[in-house]
């Protein structure tokens, strides 16, 4: 080889040369000896080559393998280890590198970090580790609705959940006082896809899922306790919009001046084109719908169970909801609410009616109707129904046979078809309460006469007995002891000259 030249032990691990010795004696006299050199390769450390997160969820295995590569030539062994500090439980295999950890039910959720360190077998021995986070999620499971209350500070929280229907998936965290909240989503292999930063007390983010879909939430705050809502009730297409309840007792509310929409507290706004026809469905639990309308018309028809808003533009279906109301807001509003087959009570205010019972089956329901300028009441399904009318100032109450209604201040309140109904009056200024209270007529009204009394009574009416059908109405009404409804029956044949 030439002088200055470089031993390459990738081209040969061996050379062989020859050294020559001269003296500078007469003559010079030289002797060679041949040399062998045998090049060993520099030792250099190995490297890891698979870094990055990785997550877990409590209770379940998480594996994958650590690769890494020795740069020298020959390769040399490696081994793998884990630093001191791993989580308990944690396990790498030495040589194939593999990672194993399930994490229990007490470890937190939370991220941690893991040193994971592989080791050459050279002269002398060298090294690599890297940090490798481990995210750790507390199973929420397939969650229509979670609410976790008073999370506390920390770096870091996760979660990991799928959803059960195609639609919104929402996170929301509210917090109070000082501090601040981040929240991102991530899918399930750890790609994030959105997050938000808390401002006003509220984090909040909003994005569309398949059915059946895996993410994982994570929360990290400074605030001192944020309440967390995860939810997946909400989907919407082109102007149908639906909402759905869980398995415990729901709370909707659809406002139609804003197009918004609440359920379990969670509030989402639409415009008036993605929410044309909307549908809530309650499900199972006790569930509870109130339906705003707007300052124009609308006409409401609530049933057990189940109700229809109809509105300039827009219309409401509900069904598996126990109570519902509808708020008229202004218009020429009309409600027709309807009895169940049990025993039901309609009672009528100035401003708020409402009818409410048990049907046969044991299933109770109320419907009610605030701020609704007309308001029919039916008692027809079955059952023994009762219909409450409460006097205000100004108002007008008549009834006929089982037609009853109260009017007045712009308002029109009717009962149909129940079998008693009564009216709660003003009491008189002389009153001997001195304060003005209400006086609720006894029970025993309509159901004192039988069918074909009250049709004579009506037939009376009809024919033109004014003054002896005041007299019914007030007779009638006011004071109900068996028998009086038919004194005032024949008061009323008697002015027509004819037997009761």
């Amino acid at each position: 080889m030439a002088d200055n030249s470089t031993l390459d032990y990738k081209a040969t691990g061996q050379y062989v040369l020859t050294v020559q010795v001269s003296d500078n004696g007469a003559p010079s006299l030289s002797d060679t000896a041949a040399v062998t050199v045998d090049v060993a390769p520099m030792n250099r450390p190995p490297q890891i080559v698979t870094v990055g997160e990785h997550w877990a969820v409590k209770g379940e295995q998480l594996s994958f393998v650590v690769s890494a590569f020795d740069p020298d030539v020959p390769q040399q062994t490696l081994r793998y280890s884990l630093e001191p500090g791993a989580p308990a439980g944690a396990a790498i295999d030495p040589v194939t590198g593999l990672f194993s950890w399930t994490p229990d039910s007490s470890a937190e959720a939370r991220s941690y970090t893991v040193d994971i360190c592989v080791t050459d077998n050279g002269t002398p021995p060298l090294a690599d580790v890297v940090k490798m986070a481990i995210n750790v999620a507390e199973p929420l499971g397939a969650a229509d609705s979670r609410s976790l209350l008073d999370v506390p500070a920390a770096e870091s929280h996760w979660y990991a959940l799928s959803t059960v229907r195609e639609g919104f998936l929402t996170a929301e965290a509210a917090y109070a006082g000082t501090g601040s909240v981040s929240m991102a989503i991530y899918d399930d292999q750890g790609q994030p896809l959105a997050s938000s930063t808390g401002s006003a007390g509220l984090a909040r983010i909003d994005i569309p899922a398949a059915a059946g879909e895996a993410f994982y939430v994570k929360v990290a705050t400074t605030a001192s306790a944020v309440d967390l809502s995860l939810a997946n009730l909400v989907s919407q297409a082109g102007g149908t919009l639906a909402v759905f309840g869980t398995g415990a007792d729901d709370a909707f509310t659809f406002d139609a001046s804003g197009r918004r929409i609440s359920i379990n507290g969670l509030v989402y706004q639409f415009t008036a084109a993605e929410a044309t026809n909307v549908t809530f469905d309650g499900g199972p639990g006790n569930n509870a719908a109130t339906l705003k309308g707007t300052a124009d018309s609308e006409t409401a028809k609530l049933y057990p169970g189940r109700a229809d808003l109809q509105g300039a533009g827009y219309e409401v279906h509900v069904v598996n909801t126990a109570s519902i109301t509808f708020d008229g807001n202004g218009g020429a509003d009309q409600a027709y609410l309807n009895d169940s087959d049990g025993d039901d009570t309609f009672v009528a205010r100035l401003g708020d009616c409402m009818l409410s019972g048990v049907s046969s089956a044991g299933i109770g329901y109320s419907s009610r109707a605030l701020n609704v300028a007309r308001v029919n009441a039916l008692g027809k399904a079955g059952g023994r129904d009762v219909a409450e009318f409460h006097e205000f100032a100004g108002s007008t109450f008549v009834r006929r046979g089982s037609f009853a209604n109260l009017s007045g201040n712009g308002v029109f309140y009717e009962g149909k078809f129940f079998e008693e109904t009564l009216l709660v009056t003003l009491a008189a200024p002389d009153d001997p309460g001195g304060s003005g209270g209400k006086t609720k007529t006894p029970p025993g009204k309509s159901q004192t006469l039988t069918a074909a009394e009250i049709a004579l009574i009506d037939q009376a009416i009809v024919e033109g007995a004014p003054g002896a059908a005041k007299a019914l109405d007030r007779d009638g009404e006011a004071a109900c002891p068996p028998g009086l409804l038919r004194m005032a029956t024949a008061r009323v044949f008697a002015e027509l000259g004819r037997s009761a």
